[in-house]
C-alpha cells in the first residue's frame, strides 16, 4: 500500500482525509481509447493511477475504483466490517439473481456458507472428483472435430453436468443438460421476458426435487440444504432453497466454462506450450484420482493459473461501504460503491514481468515471477466471499484438459485475437477452433521450450478482417 503520511505523523481521522480524487472526463475517455486500442486492462488504467493515486472516483458519483493489488487485498478481506458485498452485488445481480449467497452477509453469509462447505469438504470434493472422472472422459471423446468447432459448447455441457450430478444429484440425460444450460445462458440475457422465463423454467424444474430431497438424506448440496437451519434457526424455505442451487449451479458451471474456453485459446495461441502440456498427460496415465491430478500434471496446473491471471471469470468484485471509512489515505464515505478490478493488477505491467505475455512458467517454484505482494493473483476473490467452490473447479478443469490433450490438438485462425471482453462472466462465448483427433499410435513430437507468446488485446480485434472477407465476397459476386 502507498505511504500516505510521513514516519510519526498522527493518522488523521475518516472523516479528514480527502475523498479519492475525481478523474477527470478526458481521462477517462483516455482510459476507454486505451482499451478499444488493444491495450491490456492493467495497461489502460496505468496513466490515470500514476496522475490520481491508487483509487479513481468517477465524477458526481459514489462510485470509487482500484486497480491497486494491495488496496483489492484490504477491501475484499474487510477486517473492520465496513464494506459489505449485499447491496452492491444485489445491484449487479437482481435483475439475474435473488438472495444468492453473495448477497448476503455477515452473519446469514457465515451461516448459508458454512452450509454449503459441508458438501464441498477436501474428501467430498476428491469423491466427486473420482465419481465423475469416467463420465467426463467419456464426454470429451465426443468432441466434434474439422473447422470452426466452438469448443465452449463441449466444456459447457461437461460442467453442466458435472454441477447437476454432484449438486442436485441423480444423473440426467444429454438432452436435459443441454436445456437446463440453454436456460442459464437466458437467464443472464439482456431480454428480461425471456430471463423470467428461464427463472421460471429452473425454478420449477428444481422444485420438482424437493420432495425426494426432504424425505431422504443425501451427500448432494441441496439435501444438505433440504435438512439444514437458516441463520434465524428455521428450516430453510422451497424459495431459498432454489434460490441457492440457482445461483450456485450457475457459478458452479459458467466460471468453469469460462476457464476452459481462455485455456483452450491460449493453447490454441502457442502450440509448443500445447505441445509441452500434451507430452505431460501422455506421460501420465489415462485414468489418475484426484490425489494424482495435482501431482501429475504440473505444467497443465500452471497453464490453469496463468489463464486465470490473464482473464478471471470474474474480473472485479463489489462492495458498499456501510459505514464511513478509510481505504489507502482517502475517506470512503457510507453508501460508496467499491469496484474492485483484479484484472487491472493481474494484467499491469509494472507488477508482473512481461505481463503480456502468456507464460505459465512464471508459476514455477524456482522462478518466483509472481510477487509474492497480497492481492496480486485474486482470481476467487477474497474475505469471506472467496469463491466457494475453487478447488473442485480446479479437480473438474484439470480432469478435462487431461482427456482433451491425450486425444485431441486444435488450433486458431492465422491471426484471430479473443476480445478482450467477449469471454468473462459478462459475456461468455467461444471462438472457432480446427480440431483434429489424434492418432493414438503416433509418436509425440519432441518438446522444445515453449517461448512465450504475446497476448493481443481489443475490443473487437477482428472487425476488419471480417469486413475485408465481406468485401472480398460482394466484389467476387
Amino acid at each position: 500500500m502507498r505511504i500516505t503520511r510521513r514516519p510519526g505523523e498522527p493518522e488523521q481521522a475518516a472523516p479528514q482525509r480527502p475523498l479519492a480524487p475525481a478523474v477527470a472526463p478526458r481521462d477517462l475517455a483516455l482510459i476507454g481509447w486505451r482499451i478499444l486500442a488493444g491495450s491490456s486492462p492493467g495497461d489502460a488504467f496505468g496513466p490515470a493511477r500514476h496522475k490520481y493515486g491508487p483509487l479513481l472516483r468517477v465524477p458526481l458519483t459514489k462510485l470509487v475504483l482500484t486497480t491497486e493489488a494491495d488496496l483489492a487485498h484490504a477491501v475484499t478481506m474487510n477486517q473492520r466490517a465496513a464494506f459489505s458485498a449485499e447491496p452492491a452485488w444485489t445491484m449487479a445481480l437482481l435483475p439475474f439473481f435473488r438472495k444468492a449467497l453473495l448477497q448476503r452477509e455477515f452473519g446469514e453469509h457465515r451461516n448459508d456458507r458454512l452450509l454449503i462447505q459441508q458438501a464441498l469438504t477436501p474428501t467430498r470434493i476428491a469423491e466427486y472428483a473420482d465419481r465423475m472422472g469416467p463420465r467426463i472422459r467419456a464426454a470429451v471423446l465426443q468432441c466434434p472435430v474439422g473447422d470452426g468447432v466452438d469448443l465452449r459448447v463441449l466444456f459447457k455441457r461437461i460442467a453442466m453436468r458435472v454441477a447437476l450430478e454432484v449438486f442436485v444429484g441423480g444423473e440426467f440425460s444429454d438432452a436435459r443438460v443441454d436445456q437446463v444450460g440453454r436456460w442459464f445462458d437466458q437467464v443472464v440475457h439482456w431480454n428480461v421476458v425471456r430471463a423470467q422465463k428461464a427463472r421460471v423454467s429452473l425454478y420449477r424444474f428444481l422444485a420438482a426435487y424437493l420432495p425426494g430431497k426432504r424425505a431422504v438424506r443425501s451427500p448432494d448440496l441441496m439435501a444438505h440444504l433440504c435438512h439444514a437451519t437458516s441463520h434465524d434457526g428455521d428450516p430453510f424455505t422451497d424459495s431459498e432453497i432454489i434460490h441457492h442451487m440457482i445461483f450456485f449451479l450457475f457459478a458452479a458451471h459458467d466460471t468453469s466454462t469460462i476457464t476452459m474456453t481462455n485455456m483452450a485459446y491460449y493453447l490454441a495461441m502457442d502450440p509448443d506450450r500445447q505441445q509441452r502440456a500434451r507430452a505431460e498427460s501422455l506421460s501420465a496415465a489415462r485414468v489418475l484420482d484426484s490425489r494424482e491430478l495435482r501431482v501429475s500434471l504440473g505444467e497443465l496446473d500452471r497453464i490453469v493459473r496463468e489463464t486465470l491471471r490473464l482473464r478471471p471469470p470474474v474480473p472485479s468484485a463489489f462492495r458498499t461501504a456501510v459505514v464511513d471509512t478509510d481505504v489507502g489515505g482517502h475517506r470512503i464515505p457510507k453508501g460508496t460503491f467499491m469496484i474492485v478490478n483484479m484484472w487491472g493488477h493481474h494484467t499491469d505491467s509494472e507488477i508482473w514481468p512481461d505481463a503480456r505475455r502468456f507464460d505459465p512458467d512464471r508459476f514455477r517454484i524456482e522462478r518466483r515471477d509472481d510477487p509474492e505482494q497480497r492481492g496480486v493473483w485474486m482470481p476467487f476473490g477474497g474475505g469471506v466471499h472467496k469463491c466457494i467452490g475453487m478447488y473442485f473447479a480446479q479437480m473438474e478443469i484439470l480432469t478435462v484438459f487431461h482427456a482433451l490433450l491425450r486425444d485431441f490438438e486444435w488450433t486458431i485462425p492465422p491471426g484471430y485475437v479473443l476480445p478482450t471482453f467477449e469471454n468473462s462472466l459478462g459475456s461468455s462465448r467461444g471462438f472457432p477452433a480446427t480440431v483434429r483427433r489424434r492418432d493414438p499410435d503416433a509418436v509425440c513430437a519432441p518438446v522444445t521450450p515453449a517461448v512465450p507468446g504475446e497476448v493481443r488485446w481489443g475490443v473487437a480485434p477482428n472487425l476488419m478482417k471480417r469486413l475485408h472477407k465481406s468485401v472480398s465476397r460482394s466484389s467476387s459476386a
